[in-house]
């Protein structure tokens, strides 16, 4: 999973944002670079000045701007088309999941996360990034 060295996590909680980090340095991404923000307003601001991101780590319901346009957003930026994205919802929505597939995201893990499933997620993420 060295590929992923620039990793924003997005999420309005500061705990959640905490947590995600500290399991991903516990599965062995310790020495990526990551940045913090609470909406997505704040994700497109820091990955344009960023111009490259390896993964975009987000949760769907933030104040501002939600995951869902933030997805869309890197979704149609050809600049970040090498961009992985992992949504983590509270929300068990089964529309909510499908139309996040459907702009292109294939990786959806809900609240409350646990090590082995974020593990289990960016080995499909990095699976998928072989694949392309």
């Amino acid at each position: 999973m060295q590929e992923f060295q620039k990793i924003v996590l997005v999420d309005d909680s500061y705990t959640a944002r905490i947590f995600i980090k500290t399991c991903f340095q516990m599965i062995g991404l310790e020495k990526a670079s990551y940045f913090e923000c609470r909406n997505g307003k704040e994700a497109i601001d820091l990955i344009r000045d960023l111009r490259t991101v390896d993964l975009v780590v987000s949760d769907l319901n933030m104040p501002v701007m939600d995951g869902f346009e933030l997805v869309q957003r890197i979704m149609a930026s050809p600049r970040l088309s090498n961009t992985s994205v992992l949504v983590i919802s509270s929300v068990a929505d089964s529309m909510k999941a499908q139309k996040i597939r459907e702009m292109g995201v294939n990786t959806i893990l809900q609240k409350p996360i646990n090590p082995a499933r974020l593990l289990l997620a960016l080995e499909q993420i990095s699976s998928r990034k072989a694949d392309i």
